[in-house]
């Protein structure tokens, strides 16, 4: 009966399994090892890695049977396997078997394919990457246009600025409400309560602002409504231009 049970065990594994005696010569494989090699028990069963694979598989993985069974302990290791179908890797987890008298007379291996999961981590990456590279150069515009770019929350507290908006209101301006800055009696926060209810399109307000020097300006502002992916509001974006001057010149 445990004869039994452990033969159902390995050959329903969902980890290629395999066990080779001390001269490396395959003893027993399961299923999912056929499938994953392509190769028969008929085929494998009391042959070596070199009769059966390339020498560069069979080198890579007599190294790692060889360390198992002289240092009598367990490891755990990538390798990877080249055929006819191209490259593919597999984590590999190898113990000793031991006779009754301590005696080590083989290795047995569970290895499971992660080719798959290499690829998609490889992609992840570069995605990563371009993302990265993305948000930097996407940093470098914003900090370099001449406007004045800020963000706020949804309780109109800024939360992110341009260089141009540091400028203007100065370093501490991240974490303080909009309206700190106003100057006068005006509407600012009636005119653009749609931005805040979702509405898409572009809301312009012009507004007088104290700029960090304490002097008062004309702003023209161009608001729109920030939202995450699933379209709930995380509040605006605005951007904003001093036209002082030219409200005097007109």
């Amino acid at each position: 009966k445990n004869e039994l049970f452990l033969s159902n065990l390995i050959e329903h594994s969902g980890a290629l399994v395999f066990v080779k005696d001390k001269e490396g010569r395959y003893l027993l494989i399961n299923g999912k090892w056929e499938e994953a090699t392509g190769l028969t028990r008929e085929d494998v069963i009391g042959k070596h890695d070199h009769e059966v694979f390339s020498k560069e598989n069979d080198d890579q993985f007599r190294q790692n049977d060889l360390k198992v069974i002289n240092e009598a302990r367990s490891i755990d290791i990538e390798e990877t396997l080249t055929d006819d179908t191209g490259r593919k890797s597999f984590l590999s987890v190898k113990f000793p078997v031991f006779e009754s008298s301590g005696e080590v007379s083989g290795m047995c291996g569970m290895t499971t394919e992660i080719t798959n999961l290499k690829i998609i981590g490889n992609e992840l990456k570069k995605t990563e990457n371009n993302l990265s590279a993305l948000a930097l150069k996407h940093n470098a515009v914003l900090e370099t246009v001449p406007e004045i770019i800020m963000e706020v929350d949804n309780n109109k507290v800024y939360s992110w600025a341009n260089q141009a908006g540091y400028e203007f209101f100065g370093p501490d301006v991240i974490g303080k409400e909009a309206a700190y800055y106003f100057e006068g009696e005006q509407n600012t926060y009636e005119t653009v309560k749609p931005l805040f209810e979702g509405r898409e399109n572009v809301i312009y307000v012009e507004s007088f602002q104290r700029r960090k020097d304490g002097k008062i300006r004309l702003l023209a502002w161009w608001c729109k409504v920030n939202k995450d992916n699933n379209g709930n509001v995380l509040g605006g974006i605005s951007s904003a231009r001093d036209i002082t001057e030219q409200k005097e010149y007109e």
